[in-house]
């Protein structure tokens, strides 16, 4: 303690040097691709720098034909952010060659590039190098190497975990391997697989269940649950799954058997028998037992077949006196029949007609029951955080990233009676309230405040939140919304649309439960941060706004916006070229003074600018 008290400045630089070390590690090793950005140009693919605003072409040989199908990724970056990945050569087929650089030098007059393939169809990167597809043969590629070898042929589909070793395949008979790419080791996983994912450090893969629409869902080679309905590649953390909470035995295909005797057939666990009568040389009796063979997703069942050649004539004329002397004139009949008497029937049968008679006719009975109802009706949707399972909500809920999961209430809905209902579970109360809306009535919700956006038969379109188990604040918006934006409380959307050339309407912003008109004429808007931009089209001029508290011109010319890490751009001067039958623009981003600053011209506008991955 007295060594402390005496030598506290020393310890006070010791501790200064520590943490600006330690800040230089974690500045010099931060991930800067978040300032780099591609676009396409004539047959180009450039990249840029935002923060310097250096430029490079990655190649002038993007497209090999005139038809051009844009990859979903041209570029993508490893890890340490030191090589970078790009694609070209892309033809028809969506088939593409895969090329390796180093960032820095494609920024230098020494380029360091190199092919890696050509004629590729997936790639994904690994902890260390590149796993990619050519016809059905699997690759990898060591980039510290800079070699590649062949992994497997006759594979369908691969994956990998990030920052792992651990590979995945599927081959064409749909059997799941696992290849360690450090020691080779190949192993077999499964079979039946349906499909399979990467969500981060986890490897999601379904098998297919035989006769039902559901899966058996497992997470790097552990079984999460039987009976999966839909898995939500939403998280890293956590695996989100709906799942039916039945019993799947209870369902099977139709039991089909011949009798030679009615009184076979008189009585099942249900009161009721269905019996089809026919013949053997019978076309029509024929389609008509293959169609209710074709009804395998059903409650089990027994449909009985009698041969009306092979039985008895007394058999035959009892049954026909005893039923107020049906006519077996015409054939195929299918009969429904309890205690004896036959209660209904249907005669003769035409493909294009009947089939959905028989199956109303059975249902009316309780009979029959469309399998996929009847799970729907039975879904739940859970979650998995790598320990336990856990339910969370009846239903399916409405999801698009883990987000949506972590506030007070889910949207959910479900199959009853043929139609879709739609529930908001209150997570805090653990209750349901039914919205008493169909199908086609919501337009949104939003998670943030648990509103919903609904409209009528009228295209009205209504605002209403959940508070303290009721819904509140229900207001009318408008007619015809043709957009809608959210931020926290604030609600930005576009209304009385009407179609000229392009969908144009009023904009408006709804918060604290009132309405303020911002502009007419406004084809697209666009939250970024606590900014909103909107263009407004007039003729065939477009104008580029931002909102925050009052409108602003950012320019007045401009096709079209996106928003990247906070960063908007924007195309503007656009033309129609012969190039490729494209539309051709300037590329703009807005900088901290809300200035517009020219990237490019020339650039083709339906890819526009993206991102590094």
């Amino acid at each position: 303690m007295k060594f402390i008290k005496k030598y506290w400045y020393l310890l006070l630089v010791f501790c200064f040097f520590f943490f600006g070390i330690l800040f230089l590690l974690i500045f010099l090793n931060k991930n800067d691709s978040l300032d780099y950005y591609y676009y396409v140009k004539d047959n180009s693919l450039i990249l840029f720098d935002k923060k310097s605003s250096d430029k490079v072409t990655l190649t002038n040989e993007l497209f090999l034909d005139e038809q051009q199908y844009f990859y979903y990724s041209f570029v993508s970056f490893f890890n340490d952010s030191e090589k970078i990945i790009y694609v070209d050569r892309i033809n028809s087929d969506s088939l593409f060659s895969l090329n390796i650089a180093d960032v820095q030098s494609l920024f230098s007059d020494k380029l360091d590039n190199y092919l890696i393939a050509r004629d590729v169809y997936k790639f994904m990167l690994s902890k260390n190098g590149i796993l990619f597809l050519v016809d059905d043969e699997l690759y990898y590629y060591d980039y510290e190497k800079e070699e590649s070898m062949r992994i497997s042929d006759y594979v369908v589909d691969f994956a990998i975990a990030k920052n792992s070793n651990n590979l995945y395949f599927i081959n064409e008979d749909n059997n799941l391997y696992k290849r360690n790419l450090e020691n080779d080791d190949v192993v077999k996983v499964n079979s039946n697989i349906d499909s399979i994912i990467n969500s981060c450090d986890n490897i999601l893969y379904a098998s297919y269940i035989e006769d039902y629409s559901m899966y058996k869902l497992y997470a790097n080679d552990n079984l999460i649950s039987d009976n999966v309905y839909y898995y939500y590649d939403v998280s890293c953390d956590n695996i989100y799954f709906a799942k039916y909470d039945g019993v799947l035995e209870e369902f099977g295909k139709s039991e089909f058997k011949e009798i030679k005797k009615f009184s076979d057939a008189y009585k099942n666990d249900d009161g009721y028998s269905v019996i089809v009568l026919g013949f053997d040389q019978c076309i029509y009796c024929q389609n008509m037992l293959e169609y209710l063979d074709e009804l395998s997703d059903v409650k089990k069942i027994k449909y009985n077949y009698i041969n009306i050649n092979e039985i008895s004539d007394d058999e035959l004329n009892s049954f026909v006196e005893r039923n107020d002397n049906i006519s077996l004139k015409s054939v195929p009949i299918l009969l429904i029949i309890k205690d004896g008497v036959v209660v209904d029937k249907l005669i003769g049968f035409n493909d294009d007609e009947d089939d959905e008679v028989i199956s109303e006719l059975l249902s009316d009975y309780g009979l029959i029951s469309d399998f996929n109802n009847l799970v729907d009706e039975n879904i739940s949707t859970y979650k998995y955080d790598g320990k336990n399972i856990k339910k969370i909500a009846n239903g399916i809920v409405y999801a698009s990233d883990e987000d949506n999961f972590n506030h007070d209430n889910y949207l959910t809905f479900s199959y009853e009676a043929d139609e879709i209902k739609y529930y908001l579970y209150d997570r805090t109360n653990e209750y349901y309230f039914d919205l008493n809306l169909s199908e086609y009535s919501i337009y949104s919700y939003n998670y943030l405040n648990n509103s919903i956006v609904y409209y009528d038969e009228d295209d009205n379109y209504y605002y209403t939140r959940l508070y303290d188990k009721k819904f509140v604040d229900e207001t009318k918006l408008g007619k015809n919304l043709c957009q809608i934006e959210y931020n926290e409380n604030t609600i930005y959307y576009i209304n009385n649309c009407s179609y000229d050339n392009e969908y144009k309407g009023s904009f408006s912003i709804f918060k604290d439960n009132n309405i303020k008109l911002v502009s007419d004429d406004v084809s697209s808007i666009l939250v970024n941060g606590d900014k909103v931009f909107y263009i407004r089209s007039l003729n065939s001029k477009k104008e580029l706004y931002m909102y925050k508290e009052s409108s602003s011109l950012i320019s007045d010319d401009a096709y079209d916006f996106i928003s990247l890490n906070n960063n908007l751009f924007f195309v503007s001067n656009v033309y129609d070229s012969s190039i490729y039958d494209r539309t051709l623009g300037d590329l703009y981003y807005i900088n901290s003074d809300k200035v517009p600053v020219k990237i490019d011209t020339d650039i083709v506008v339906d890819f526009m600018v993206s991102e590094v991955e």
